[in-house]
C-alpha cells in the first residue's frame, strides 16, 4: 500500500479539475429503444393499412428504419412526420442481419431522417396489400448515428404479426323486400335491403341488378334512378311492389332502366304514378302488371323520355291512365308490330293517352274502361294492328285527322267506335295474326310500300257467314298497288272496303280476276275452293255497316285442304 501512497494526491488532483470545470463523462449517447410498434393485427387483400411507431433520442441524431416486409408490399412514409422530420427513402451501407438477409419472401426497405434536439418522433408507415390470404409478421428495426467520442451504429428491433383474409366475393345482385333477410337472398344491410331506394344506390359497377323478392313496400317519397348503376329492376318469388300511401310516384327519374317480372299495386296510392320516365336513355317494360292507380297513372313519360313498353304479357290495368306519354318526349313505343293480345290494358278510363307526334302504338289489346286510345294530336306513325274493344265511350279517340285504319274497333259500323277521320278503314274483324312485311302466312305482296297483311278471325262484317267453301280471309294495306298473290292452289276473291265495296253489285261482294276485280292494292282478300260466281252473299243493301272510306283492301287468303299454317311466336 504504502507504494501507491503517491497516487493520492493525483487522484486529488483530478477530483479537484473535475470540480473546477464541471466536466461530466457520460459514456457514449444511449438508444432509446422502440417504444411503442401499432398496427392493425388483420387486414383484407387490397386494403390500405397502418403501422405506428414512436421512438425517442436523448441527442440530435440521424435515425435509420428499415422495414422487413413479405414480396408484393411496397411500404412508404406518411409525410411529413408527427414532429416535422423528414423521411426518405435511402439505400446505406449499414444494415442489420435481417435487413441484410431477409427470410425467404421478404423485402427490406431503408428510410432516414435527422431527428432534431426534441430527438423523438412518431413515423406512420402505409401499405396497400394485395397478398394472398395468409399470416405474417412485419418487422422493424432503427438505428441511430451520432456521437460524442465517435460514430455508433445500434440497431434496436421489434416485430407484429399480421394476417390478410380473403377478400370477399363482391356482390352481383342487389336484392329488396320487406322481408330483412330478404328470403335469405343477399347479405342484410350490404346486398339486401328493405328499401328500394337503398337497393338502387347500393348498385355497382359489377352489381347493376335489383330484385325484388316476395312482398316489398315501396319508398314514401317514391324510389329515384338517378346517377346510380342500376340498369335492371325486376322481380323474383311471387313478387309484389306495393306503393306507400300518399305517395306521388313509386320510381321517378326512370332512364336507361328495364323493368320487369313484377307487380306494381297501386292501392295506397290512387293518385299517383307508378313508373315515371323523365329524362332520354331508355325505359323498358317488359312482362310487368301494373295496377290500381286508379286516379293517377301506370306509365308515365314526360320530359325528354324514350322507352318501350313491349309485348311480353305486360297486364295495364284499372288506373286512370294505363300509359301516358306526354309533349315533347322522344320516340316512346307502346307494343310491337306483329304481336296480338300479349300487351293488354283492361278497366282503364284511358288505356293510352298520346300527347306527342312520335309515339308508336302497334298490337295492343285495350278493353273496358271510357276510352282504349286517345290521339291529342296525330302519331307520325299511326296505331296499327290494336284490337281496342268495350269502351263506353270511342275506342280510338282523334281530335283531328287519322289514327283508325287496320285497328279492329269491335266490328262496330263507321258510324261509331272512333271519330277519326279514317275510321272506315278499321277492320271488320278480329286479328288472328299479323306482320308488317310483304308476306304473312299464305299470303304474297308484290311492289308497293309501308305494307301489311293482317289475318282476320273471321270475315269482315260477317259478309261470307256460313260458306264452308271460304277458309280464309285476310286484309292488306298498302301504299301502292302490289299485286296480291297467295300458295296453295286456291280460288282468291277480293273486296274493297270503302263505302262502295259492293257496287255496283247487289248480291256478290267478292269477285276475283275473272269478274273484273284485280287482285292488287289494299283490299279484303278471301280464299276459297269454288268458282266465286258461285259464292253468293247476304244482300248487303240493307245493312248499315259502312266500309273502310280511305281504300283499306282487305285481302283473304285459304288454308290448302287441310294445310296448316304454322305462325313462329315471337319470344319476349
Amino acid at each position: 500500500m504504502k507504494r501507491f501512497r503517491f497516487l493520492i494526491p493525483l487522484f486529488i488532483a483530478l477530483a479537484l479539475l473535475v470540480i473546477v470545470t464541471g466536466v461530466t463523462y457520460a459514456g457514449p449517447p444511449a438508444p432509446q429503444s422502440v417504444l411503442s410498434l401499432t398496427g392493425p393485427a388483420e387486414s383484407t387483400a387490397g386494403d390500405t393499412i397502418t403501422h405506428t411507431v414512436l421512438f425517442d433520442f436523448k441527442d440530435n441524431v440521424t435515425v435509420t428504419v428499415e422495414i422487413i416486409v413479405p414480396n408484393g408490399w411496397s411500404p412508404g412514409i406518411v409525410s411529413p412526420s408527427t414532429y416535422g422530420n423528414t423521411w426518405e427513402a435511402t439505400s446505406v451501407v449499414t444494415k442489420s442481419s435481417l435487413c441484410s438477409s431477409p427470410p425467404s419472401g421478404y423485402t427490406c426497405s431503408q428510410f432516414q431522417a435527422a431527428v432534431g434536439t426534441d430527438g423523438g418522433d412518431e413515423v406512420l408507415f402505409t401499405d396497400t396489400t394485395t397478398l394472398p390470404a395468409d399470416e405474417y409478421t412485419v418487422y422493424f428495426n432503427h438505428n441511430y448515428t451520432a456521437g460524442f467520442g465517435g460514430k455508433e451504429d445500434i440497431f434496436v428491433g421489434d416485430s407484429i404479426a399480421h394476417t390478410v383474409n380473403a377478400a370477399p366475393v363482391a356482390p352481383t345482385t342487389i336484392y329488396a323486400s320487406d322481408q330483412s333477410d330478404c328470403g335469405g337472398y343477399g347479405d342484410p344491410g350490404t346486398s339486401c335491403f328493405q328499401s328500394l331506394q337503398q337497393a338502387i344506390s347500393a348498385t355497382t359497377a359489377t352489381a347493376k341488378e335489383v330484385v325484388i323478392i316476395g312482398t316489398l313496400t315501396a319508398d314514401a317519397t317514391g324510389a329515384t334512378i338517378g346517377s346510380n348503376h342500376v340498369t335492371t329492376i325486376r322481380g323474383d318469388s311471387t313478387p309484389i311492389l306495393n306503393a306507400a300511401s300518399g305517395c306521388t310516384a313509386v320510381i321517378t327519374d326512370a332512364k336507361g332502366i328495364t323493368f320487369r317480372d313484377c307487380t306494381m299495386d297501386g292501392t295506397n296510392c290512387t293518385g299517383g304514378t307508378g313508373i315515371k320516365s323523365t329524362e332520354s336513355g331508355g325505359t323498358t317494360v317488359d312482362n310487368m302488371t301494373v295496377q290500381d292507380f286508379s286516379s293517377g297513372t301506370g306509365i308515365e313519360f314526360s320530359g325528354s323520355a324514350t322507352g318501350i313498353v313491349k309485348n311480353c304479357k305486360n297486364s295495364i290495368d284499372n288506373n286512370g291512365i294505363g300509359v301516358d306519354i306526354q309533349s315533347g318526349t322522344g320516340t316512346v313505343t307502346v307494343g310491337v308490330a306483329g304481336e296480338v293480345g300479349n300487351n293488354t290494358f283492361t278497366g282503364n278510363t284511358i288505356g293510352i293517352k298520346v300527347s306527342d307526334a312520335d309515339a308508336v302504338i302497334k298490337g295492343n289489346t285495350i278493353s273496358g274502361g271510357t276510352t282504349g286510345i286517345q290521339l291529342l294530336v296525330t302519331p307520325s306513325t299511326l296505331p296499327l294492328g290494336n284490337s281496342v274493344t268495350g269502351a263506353s265511350g270511342y275506342q280510338i279517340d282523334c281530335v283531328s285527322g287519322n289514327g283508325a285504319a287496320f285497328n279492329y274497333l269491335g266490328g262496330v259500323s263507321t258510324s261509331s267506335g272512333s271519330d277519326c277521320a279514317d275510321t272506315d278503314h278499321q277492320l271488320g274483324a278480329g286479328i288472328q295474326g299479323w306482320a308488317e312485311a310483304s308476306s304473312y302466312a299464305d299470303v304474297v305482296l308484290t311492289g308497293g310500300a309501308s305494307q301489311a297483311v293482317f289475318q282476320l278471325t273471321d270475315d269482315p262484317y260477317t259478309f261470307g257467314t256460313g260458306d264452308g267453301d271460304l277458309t280464309a280471309f285476310y286484309a292488306v294495306r298498302t301504299d301502292g298497288t302490289p299485286a296480291v298473290t297467295h300458295s296453295g292452289g286456291m280460288t282468291q276473291t277480293k273486296m274493297l272496303m270503302d263505302a262502295t265495296h259492293c257496287s255496283p253489285m247487289t248480291n256478290e261482294c267478292w269477285e276475283s280476276a275473272a269478274d273484273g276485280r284485280s287482285q292488287e292494292g289494299e283490299g279484303y282478300y278471301a280464299v276459297g275452293r269454288v268458282d266465286p260466281n258461285a259464292i253468293i252473299f247476304a244482300n248487303i243493301s240493307a245493312t248499315s255497316n259502312i266500309w273502310f272510306s280511305v281504300g283499306l283492301v282487305v285481302s283473304l287468303s285459304a288454308l290448302a285442304l287441310g294445310a296448316l299454317v304454322i305462325l313462329r311466336k315471337r319470344r319476349c
